[in-house]
């Protein structure tokens, strides 16, 4: 599995679609898979720039919820 990892990394596979090559690969769920992801290393800087972009949604959609009140 670490091989297969490691060359959808070197192909510049993005992290979201590794995550569905490997649950198809291996027949795993979607949460293992973006463990494995996670734990490979390969996509940190991919998954750390999707957590804070999605925290930057997040807190833009509850400003708007207070402001619609």
């Amino acid at each position: 599995m670490a091989e297969f990892v490691s060359r959808l990394a070197a192909e510049g596979v993005h992290a979201s679609d590794a995550m569905l090559a490997i649950s198809s690969q291996f027949a795993l769920g979607v949460a293992d898979s973006r463990e494995i992801v996670e734990a490979s290393a390969h996509w940190e800087a991919e998954l750390a720039q999707s957590a804070v972009l999605t925290d930057l949604f997040l807190n833009l959609l509850a400003e708007g919820d207070s402001d619609a009140a």
